[in-house]
């Protein structure tokens, strides 16, 4: 993995953190309403907290999860299942292998499912 200048190697972000990019030797945390100003990306699985933000893209190696109320501000691609919060925000794309949508969650780009499985939560919306 490439590391961007000013790209920090961290694992965890503490619940009301805030950080810029972060490029994770392994995989990357967020607690609740943590933010992070840049892309981030992660060897294995990332995990975003409730309510948290990312303004940039994220890569994970493994599986991507997010919390509740979740906003990224760009697109998503994992290696393995994505799962999104309740009420969670992708502005891009999603991709991995089985992907489920929580419930009133929405990706405004398209959503791609390695394996075509799909799992929409009640009012979950992916494409503009």
């Amino acid at each position: 993995m490439s590391h961007e200048v000013g790209c920090a190697d961290i694992t965890t972000l503490a619940a009301g953190g805030r950080s810029g990019p972060v490029c994770s030797s392994a995989a990357f945390t967020s607690g609740d309403s943590a933010v992070i100003d840049g892309d981030v990306s992660a060897v294995a699985a990332v995990t975003l907290g409730a309510n948290s933000k990312v303004h940039g893209n994220i890569a994970a190696g493994a599986a991507f999860t997010s919390g509740a109320n979740a906003i990224v501000d760009g697109s998503v691609s994992t290696g393995a299942d994505a799962t999104t919060g309740a009420n969670s925000v992708i502005k891009g794309s999603l991709a991995g292998r089985d992907i489920t949508l929580g419930a009133g969650s929405k990706v405004t780009g398209p959503v791609h499912s390695l394996t075509g499985v799909i799992t929409y939560g009640a009012g979950a919306k992916a494409g503009n």
